[in-house]
């Protein structure tokens, strides 16, 4: 957790929020009350203040509790150049300063008193998640709507308060760290900096139901678009035999699809969210008759540059579901990329003529270039892997249960996609 926060309080706009005490007449009463119960905020005499502008110096302290600092801040003495820092903040500011995370107004002045804004408030926020504005994720100038998207702040600000930013911080605490498995009140817990007991009693650990908005957001970017191609003309000629969908399951490139949408393909290449594409450069495991398969992408794009680390999605049982749960498919239909669909878990275990193994019946609609793509439950793991659907039904869609992928060993050096043409044609003439 503090790895990951490493970089976020650099900016010179901080915000803010020092804290809080026990009593208030507003709304945002209840969001203050949590936080000063998980020790997140402190009392003061004056109340939370929960209509005042957040200060800078406030925003330092706070942001450094919500990511897990505020102990290894304690007994600091580095020292700073600063000559309006509060004595009460004295050893936040050296922690922040010797680890170079923060920045002054001036050589001599931090801007203690100085009122921090609503995006400089939801942009310490996203990072603290462990989302970039230097890698791309958001700007500062995005960091609303991306702060809503991802449920942390209900809408835009015109008039931005510490009654605001504590319901921020709150639906900030239930939120899953980027690329990661859990949550930051959950990772709070884990380092200590929350009181178990205290969290579970207010209702913020474990899992939480995401919005068709939410996972949206958070996961369409690990979903990736195939073109595959059957020879080396249709190569040349840059005219896919088909277009498919995948969806990566680790940040080197462990990519997850369908057999078929790779059968007999020599070459196949990913194209991310962000246009950016990349060869596949190995299979890893595949089972035509399950149909599912497991490629290992290069992390160079086609053409050159810098080598990256892909977001990727965490998956889940499919003997988790029950028929009934809600579910999102993310894919490419028809090549149309960052589509999402929901719907409900019609049967769990759907036996057909078609599949050797039961499958994932249900109501999130895909069509031809969905296959290969992720279907997810409402907590944003992938259970299964959309393959097919009944021609004549309606909202009839099948899914492969990922727990294929979550059985098999992937540590192995694998085949190219050539040999794989190689052996299915040398399979097809005996």
């Amino acid at each position: 957790m503090k790895s990951v926060i490493s970089a976020l309080l650099s900016a010179a706009l901080l915000v803010s929020a020092s804290a809080a005490a026990l009593a208030a007449d507003s709304g945002d009463t209840l969001a203050a009350d949590t936080l000063y119960t998980l020790e997140l905020v402190e009392g003061s005499d004056a109340g939370y203040e929960l209509d005042r502008v957040p200060t800078r110096i406030e925003a330092l302290v706070f942001s450094m509790r919500l990511a897990g600092l505020a102990d290894e801040a304690v007994g600091c003495r580095a020292g700073f150049p600063f000559t309006d820092i509060p004595a009460w903040a004295n050893e936040y500011v050296s922690y922040a300063y010797e680890n170079g995370l923060i920045e002054g107004i001036s050589d001599t002045e931090f801007g203690s008193d100085m009122p921090a804004r609503d995006k400089d408030f939801l942009t310490l926020l996203l990072r603290v998640l462990g989302y970039s504005d230097s890698d791309g994720d958001f700007t500062w100038a995005t960091s609303g709507s991306a702060a809503v998207r991802l449920g942390i702040a209900q809408s835009l600000y015109s008039d931005f308060d510490r009654g605001d930013m504590f319901d921020c911080a709150l639906a900030a605490l239930t939120c899953r760290l980027n690329g990661q498995d859990i949550t930051l009140i959950d990772s709070l817990v884990a380092s200590g900096d929350v009181d178990r007991a205290k969290a579970s009693a207010l209702g913020l650990t474990g899992l939480r139901p995401l919005s068709a908005v939410q996972v949206a957001e958070r996961y369409s970017s690990a979903v990736a678009m195939l073109e595959c191609y059957a020879n080396s003309v249709q190569l040349l000629n840059k005219t896919p035999s088909s277009n498919a969908s995948g969806f990566f399951i680790s940040e080197d490139g462990i990519l997850v699809s369908n057999y078929h949408t790779i059968d007999k393909a020599v070459y196949c290449s990913v194209t991310l969210e962000s246009g950016e594409q990349f060869a596949v450069e190995r299979v890893l495991y595949y089972d035509a008759d399950i149909d599912v398969s497991v490629l290992k992408v290069s992390q160079t794009p086609i053409g050159g540059g810098e080598a990256v680390s892909f977001p990727y999605l965490n998956m889940m049982s499919s003997a988790t579901t029950k028929v009934g749960d809600v579910v999102y498919a993310l894919g490419n239909p028809l090549g149309l990329q960052s589509s999402i669909s929901s719907g409900i878990i019609s049967n769990n275990h759907r036996e057909t003529s078609q599949f050797v193994m039961p499958m994932i019946q249900n109501t999130a609609s895909i069509s031809q270039g969905s296959s290969g793509g992720a279907l997810m439950n409402e907590y944003g793991y992938v259970i299964g892997i959309t393959s097919g659907y009944f021609t004549y039904g309606q909202d009839m869609y099948l899914a492969v249960p990922i727990d294929a992928v979550l059985e098999t060993d992937l540590s192995g050096e694998g085949i190219t996609l050539a040999e794989l043409a190689a052996m299915d044609i040398t399979a097809s003439n005996s």
